[in-house]
């Protein structure tokens, strides 16, 4: 994140920073700096919007018939303008690897 967050500012996208100070001002339902949007019971949806995109992720949790569960990430971003397309160009790559990595972790704990 601070890799991102560096490269972002010049820019004018929000850092992570601001966007937690933003969210800790407004007392938002949140997890870390991404605000939680719904909550079922099998699905949590996170989400934002900015000047330069707007970003979901669905975290469902799926029962297999084995008694085990599956827990599947899905990201949707619609982006605004060549500033948009241009930072999720940029981040991709590493939102695959983080994304990967904590479900990795999840299944760990």
């Amino acid at each position: 994140m601070r890799l991102r967050d560096a490269a972002v500012r010049p820019f004018g996208v929000r850092t992570s920073r601001q966007i937690r100070d933003h969210l800790r001002s407004r007392d938002a339902d949140r997890i870390d700096f991404s605000p939680v949007l719904s909550r079922s019971q099998q699905e949590i949806v996170l989400g934002e919007d900015d000047r330069h995109l707007d970003f979901r992720l669905s975290l469902m949790l799926t029962a297999r018939p084995d008694g085990r569960e599956d827990l599947t990430a899905t990201t949707i971003v619609r982006c605004h303008g060549l500033l948009g397309r241009g930072y999720l160009a940029a981040i991709m790559a590493g939102h695959v690897l983080v994304v990967r990595l904590a479900l990795r972790q999840a299944s760990r704990d």
